[in-house]
């Protein structure tokens, strides 16, 4: 009995320590890194819809910093595009005939970061316009980032793309009609004006 007394009592001092020194702990928290990607549609030919596309980098600026979103690849059926455009540092290929469309950057293989051309935690970038030959709307996507932890596997992201939201154009508001008053005083100053008016050329002739 007295064995079990003294474990049970060396387990409670224990579990004191942990609870007074465990708040002094650095907490520990795997990055968890996130991303949108919106997309303004237009129809500027007959029979092509061209998709102007925004990447978000939704990770968090701090707890995720230097997890740099440096990869996009948008799911479609690869007959349905006709052209594209990328931004400056951005490359493009269709990997293994697969019908989805791999936009990255020279960090996204070699694991270098690229600072000019990755999307940093709390930033976007604009810049990806895809042409296609019918409405492609809303489509999957999985996006890679870096991570900044040496031998930590590569972070990724899945969703979907969603159509930005625009201000609506206000409407007119209705033609302010003059109250009766107002018609009355203007009558009467213009008629005022014109009584004058005619005393002046009078005179004048006189």
């Amino acid at each position: 009995m007295k064995t079990i007394s003294v474990k049970i009592g060396r387990t409670l001092i224990i579990g004191i320590y942990v609870a007074i020194l465990f708040p002094f702990f650095p907490a520990v928290v795997s990055a968890v890194p996130t991303a949108e990607i919106s997309y303004v549609e237009t129809n500027p030919v007959a029979g092509i819809w061209e998709y102007q596309y925004t990447v978000f980098n939704t990770s968090d600026p701090v707890d995720d910093a230097g997890v740099d979103l440096n990869g996009v690849r948008l799911t479609f059926p690869r007959a349905t595009l006709t052209g594209f455009l990328l931004p400056t540092g951005w490359a493009t290929d269709f990997i293994s005939g697969l019908d989805f469309f791999l936009t990255y950057t020279p960090s996204f293989f070699s694991g270098t970061p690229s600072p000019d051309t990755d999307i940093v935690p709390g930033s976007s970038l604009s810049g990806f316009v895809l042409d296609f030959n019918s409405q492609a709307g809303n489509l999957a996507f999985d996006v890679s980032f870096l991570n900044p932890v040496p031998g930590e596997s590569t972070p990724s992201y899945s969703g979907t793309t969603t159509a930005s939201i625009t201000p609506p154009v206000p409407e007119p508001g209705p033609v302010p009609v003059p109250e009766p008053a107002t018609i009355i005083l203007m009558t009467t100053g213009m008629g005022l004006l014109g009584l004058f008016g005619r005393k002046g050329m009078k005179k004048s002739r006189a």
